[in-house]
């Protein structure tokens, strides 16, 4: 087993007690973060999560592929800086809960499977409209629905 995904999994207990699937907590890590190589993971941000001035974080710039139009381009961004592994964790979590600025919810997570929750939520959460089917491939290649 990598190295990467041994650490990973020590959290997925923490996942499951906010109600989210571990497997796709950690395909989403594998896949945002290059296994563990991306510089975003010296801030602990496995997933990729961005930016913005209300969200409570502090933030490092990173340049990353975005789908616009159908073209991945490179685009600078700013994302989220994290002082923990354990305020990362909660922020994944808590990423699913957030809201628009007009209140109503950013996701609808169906709950009712891995594939189910990455699908209902991919469309809002990556740029890339291949967002689901990557991550659905790494639980599968991988068989992470062991730990949900």
């Amino acid at each position: 087993m990598p190295e990467f995904l041994a650490y990973m999994i020590q959290f997925t207990d923490i996942v499951k007690s906010r109600g989210y699937f571990p497997s796709v907590f950690l395909a989403q890590s594998i896949l945002e973060s290059g296994w563990g190589r991306s510089p975003l993971s010296r801030v602990w941000n496995y997933w990729g999560h961005k930016w913005k001035p209300d969200c409570g974080f502090e933030y490092t710039g990173k340049t990353s592929n975005e789908e616009i139009n159908g073209e991945m381009i490179p685009v600078r961004s700013r994302f989220r800086a994290y002082r923990c592994i354990d305020e990362a964790i909660e922020a994944y979590c808590d990423k699913w809960e957030e809201s628009w600025q007009d209140g109503l919810p950013k996701y609808s997570p169906d709950f009712s499977s891995p594939a189910a929750f990455i699908e209902s939520v991919a469309e809002t959460y990556a740029t890339d409209s291949n967002y689901a089917s990557k991550i659905l491939r790494i639980i599968d290649e991988l068989e992470l629905t062991q730990y949900d």
